[in-house]
């Protein structure tokens, strides 16, 4: 028997991008507090360009404060959609909702991204040690490339742990790593191909934005219109990852539950001795024995007697006096009438 549970590829993206198209209205209302934060980036981004005496590091440190800024704003958008999706919490304009969830999901981010680069770095160190002390270059090569190697496969694997990121997002408690790599069994390649396909509409519109920042004589006015539609990228981006991780979740917790429910049933009935059944069978007919419709059925012939009995006095009863009556009457009137008339 089969128990795997297969993950319908193109149906989960199709929902998922149609969970956020539909609900775009949602997603408006999540984001519309770091309006906020878009004006103090531009005010920081506009403080560095009018500077005379500016530098890179000044640039390089704007630029990184607002990059920090929006990537914690898109968590805080992802956490509030998975829970609309899944909760159905609708949230409100210029509201912000920031809890334990929200430290949970960033630090799921934290980990993932530690299980994907920390085991390659230790390798790209390792080559670099080689190559500074002078050891072989086809050894140096042969570290790089499974450097590579290590992060490409890492990548491909924590597809599987990405339920995670929904179970911190509803605040569920015993759901970790491994239980998420335990009912994602056998659809890592699906995982992976359906992240790889959202990714692409974000992949375009930034590089339509990088084009567009890199045309001549941009005012204030289109950089901070561009800087907007940058932020409401990533916002996009938040919230088709929050649709597809939600999908994700659902998909596999449901068909989980269903088989462990389909499980108990069929182990429920079985008998694994002759004595047992035959036990089965006695308790199943001890209680036709006992369910007789004998006692049932007394009280209804009795109250059938009765009422049979009682119709028969009542006819009999008022024939009697009815016709004595009637006889006395015809006989004594004539006999009156014969003797006065004699007379």
């Amino acid at each position: 028997m089969n128990n795997k549970i297969s993950l319908p590829l193109f149906e989960t993206v199709r929902r998922s991008f149609m969970c956020v198209l539909k609900n775009f209205s949602v997603v408006s209302k999540i984001s519309s507090i770091f309006i906020f934060l878009w004006l103090a980036c531009i005010v920081m981004e506009i403080q560095v360009a009018v500077s005379p005496n500016v530098t890179f590091e000044q640039i390089w440190r704007t630029e990184l404060w607002c990059a920090l800024l929006t990537a914690l704003a898109s968590t805080i958008v992802a956490v509030s959609f998975i829970r609309y999706i899944i909760l159905k919490q609708n949230p409100k304009w210029f509201s912000l909702s920031f809890g334990m969830n929200n430290l949970k999901f960033i630090g799921w981010n934290i980990v993932l991204f530690l299980f994907v680069f920390l085991p390659s770095s230790f390798i790209a160190t390792g080559a670099a040690i080689a190559e500074y002390n002078g050891v072989n270059l086809s050894v140096v090569r042969s570290l790089g490339l499974i450097a590579i190697i290590s992060i490409l496969f890492m990548f491909v694997l924590v597809g599987r742990l990405y339920l995670v990121y929904a179970s911190s997002a509803l605040g569920i408690k015993n759901f970790g790593l491994a239980k998420s790599f335990a009912l994602t069994k056998g659809n890592t390649l699906k995982i992976l191909c359906g992240s790889l396909i959202l990714v692409i509409p974000t992949v375009i519109f930034t590089h339509l934005l990088v084009r567009l920042y890199q045309l001549p004589n941009l005012n204030i006015i289109s950089v901070c219109v561009l800087s907007l539609l940058g932020m409401a990228v990533s916002f996009f981006d938040s919230a088709v990852k929050a649709s597809y991780y939600s999908h994700l979740y659902q998909f596999f917790t449901y068909f989980n539950t269903e088989k462990t429910v389909k499980v108990a049933e069929k182990k429920e009935p079985v008998v694994k001795s002759e004595p047992a059944v035959k036990a089965v069978k006695e308790t199943k007919a001890a209680p036709k024995k006992k369910a007789a419709p004998k006692k049932k059925a007394a009280p209804k012939k009795k109250a059938a007697s009765k009422t049979k009995t009682a119709t028969k006095t009542t006819k009999k009863a008022p024939a009697k006096p009815v016709a004595q009556k009637q006889k006395t009457i015809k006989k004594t009137a004539p006999k009156k009438t014969t003797k006065v008339v004699k007379k």
